[in-house]
């Protein structure tokens, strides 16, 4: 009997050595998964792209990345001999800032508009990010304003475009110098609006004919100055008047210049005589579409 529990006692002592031997070999080859945690929103992967060790998943499978925030997600590998199972945390994060596109505006002084109703603002997961305009501008004072276009996500992400809004003033027609009457009489206006180094040129153009000749034209140019250049207003008025002072010698022509509230304003006046002698020809006639066509090239609108 005392030889049967001693030989019991010896098993139960070498299955026991056995099974902690087994528990510790379990413990030591058990590794501690390294994931990359923070994954962005909507990516595409799965749970064996995550883990970054070299073991061999059992059950692979597509991770959830539709929502943001902490996740629990469970991983059953193996190493070696053991089976595992275990729980590893994620988080779904979102970096990606929103998407703009803005582009200059112009629009007439004293114009009720949304300035950005043909701007896009667009997130990949924020279905209403939050977009505005930074900076400062007035519709009832001409000028040229540089501003920012940003658009904010729910996460904090911000993205941010410059553009520029310019706020110009009509050209007011000028009367013509002769006054045309009869059946053949035609008026054609020509305008054009140009940005030169962010000095606005407003121009309006009425050419008068009578029987297909050339009878007057009277222009106007607005300028209007950005805010750095409004101190140097009668500079350039002064140097505008200069340049067409030679003009006004050889052909007899004698353009106005005045200055603004926002910049300065050209008036000028041609006869037919005077026409004559600026063409070097005695010869004015011409038909409305080729009026059209000759200012046109110069980039004018006619009508």
């Amino acid at each position: 009997m005392k030889k049967g529990i001693k030989i019991l006692i010896i098993s139960l002592s070498i299955i026991l050595v056995a099974a902690l031997i087994m528990l510790l070999l379990y413990k030591n080859n058990k590794k501690e998964i390294e994931v990359s945690k923070e994954i962005e929103i909507y990516k595409d992967i799965t749970l064996k792209e995550l883990i970054d060790d070299d073991i061999e998943i059992l059950d692979d499978y597509k991770i959830n990345t539709e929502s943001l925030g902490e996740q629990e997600i469970e991983v059953k590998y193996k190493n070696k001999i053991f089976k595992y199972k275990d729980k590893i945390k994620i988080v779904i994060t979102d970096k990606e800032a929103p998407t703009l596109e803005v582009k200059d505006i112009k629009i007439e002084k004293g114009t009720e508009t949304d300035i950005t109703k043909d701007f896009k603002c667009t997130d990949n997961y924020d279905k209403n990010p939050k977009c505005y305009v930074e900076g400062s501008y007035n519709i009832n004072e001409a000028g040229i304003y540089t501003l920012k276009y940003i658009g904010e996500d729910s996460s904090n992400n911000k993205s941010t475009k410059d553009f520029t809004l310019t706020v110009y003033e009509k050209v007011q027609e000028v009367q013509p110098t002769q006054e045309i009457t009869g059946a053949n009489q035609e008026k054609i206006v020509c305008t054009n609006s140009q940005n030169t180094s962010g000095i606005v040129m407003n121009s309006i153009i009425n050419i008068y004919l009578n029987n297909s000749n050339f009878n007057s034209l009277d222009m106007t140019i607005e300028a209007s100055l950005p805010e750095k250049y409004m101190g140097q207003k009668q500079a350039f008025a002064s140097s505008i008047e200069k340049q067409y002072g030679d003009f006004e010698k050889e052909y007899g022509v004698k353009p106005s210049v005045t200055e603004t509230d926002n910049g300065f304003r050209i008036d000028f006046n041609m006869t037919a005589e005077q026409a004559k002698e600026f063409y070097g020809s005695d010869d004015t006639t011409a038909t409305r579409s080729e009026v059209i066509e000759t200012f046109g090239q110069q980039g004018f609108s006619c009508k």
